[in-house]
């Protein structure tokens, strides 16, 4: 049995017409529409100030949803010689409520983490917040074929720098 790639189509949407599109319009093509889904959800990315987990092809991401889940992720891309090898990722749902306590807890990211650095000398870098409106699709006989129709507007922060864009994915 072989698992077809699913495929998937972004635009850039600079304006509103695009959320009106996706909140409001019919569907394409007939498709049989469930309800909207609204979500929220910030990204923060950490490293130290001398960078020694972007240097060491680690990345390390809180994740914080409009949920109060939080998670833990760490993506380790290892390269020796020059050769990257596949990415491994690590991540946990994790109960401690600032990201510091997460860094510095006893999940499976966290312990690997602490492999890499003290978490002490880990600092916010970045943060992503994404609002994201979704509606899914079906089409079909037995609406066997599903699509999914995302709207995401993204605020992106760092340092002092504050940029925003919008993306459509079907």
């Amino acid at each position: 049995y072989e698992m077809k790639a699913k495929p998937e189509v972004k635009l850039d949407s600079p304006a509103d017409d695009a959320y009106s599109a996706v909140t409001e319009a019919p569907l394409p093509h007939d498709l049989r529409a469930a309800p909207i889904t609204r979500t929220f959800h910030r990204d923060v990315y950490f490293d130290s100030t001398d960078r020694v987990l972007s240097k060491r092809g680690v990345s390390c991401r809180v994740r914080i949803r409009d949920d109060d889940t939080r998670i833990l992720s760490l993506r380790i891309q290892p390269a020796v010689g020059g050769i990257t090898s596949a990415p491994e990722t690590i991540e946990a749902v994790v109960g401690e409520l600032t990201a510091n306590e997460a860094l510095a807890g006893t999940s499976p990211p966290a312990r690997r983490l602490q492999a890499y650095i003290d978490a002490t000398r880990l600092n916010p870098r970045l943060e992503i917040e994404t609002a994201r409106l979704a509606r899914f699709g079906r089409a079909g006989v037995l609406g066997l074929n599903r699509f999914e129709f995302r709207y995401d507007h993204v605020t992106v922060r760092k340092d002092d720098a504050i940029e925003t864009f919008r993306e459509l994915k079907v």
